[in-house]
């Protein structure tokens, strides 16, 4: 059976770690969703920023409702994956600095100063999400061959950019 993530579910996430104290901000597919106001295609994860400081709580959190983690190759080190027999969570850690920007890890393409001020809205609900920009960065055809979906994403992005 393929992993389905739901805008449900998103949401739930979402919602579930504010409540503890755990802020996130939505990145990858649903992130591009977000910004345009409506899922545009399914996906089969949701991908995650959140704070090094909260790493620990947020995998303890996922640990409760039975996610395990799931290896990952030598080149994808810098991310945890999570998930379950539905649906997985791709996390992305980063740090502030004591200024309050983000500390750039030199091992992969982390999140720039900005890319963190994304706002927008999944089923109607406003939502924390990566920027337009940091999307389209990550969807550079130079750093990696896209797949049909990145090349879908990437129109719709640049659709909203105009």
């Amino acid at each position: 059976m393929e992993k389905i993530m739901t805008s449900d579910l998103v949401l739930e996430i979402y919602s579930s770690l504010d409540n503890i104290g755990i802020p996130i901000w939505i990145d990858g597919g649903w992130a591009k969703d977000a910004l345009i106001g409506r899922q545009t295609r399914e996906h089969r994860d949701l991908d995650i920023a959140v704070e090094r400081k909260n790493l620990d709580k947020l995998i303890n959190y996922f640990e409760s409702l039975k996610y395990k983690e799931i290896p990952r190759s030598e080149e994808n080190k810098w991310d945890i994956v999570l998930g379950d027999d539905d649906s997985e969570i791709d996390i992305h850690a980063f740090e502030f600095d004591d200024n309050s920007k983000i500390i750039d890890k030199p091992y992969w393409d982390a999140y720039s100063e900005d890319a963190l001020n994304g706002i927008g809205h999944i089923n109607g609900i406003r939502v924390r999400c990566v920027n337009i920009n940091h999307l389209l960065k990550t969807l550079d055809e130079k750093k990696r061959e896209l797949r049909e979906k990145d090349r879908h994403d990437l129109s719709l992005l640049l659709n909203l950019k105009k």
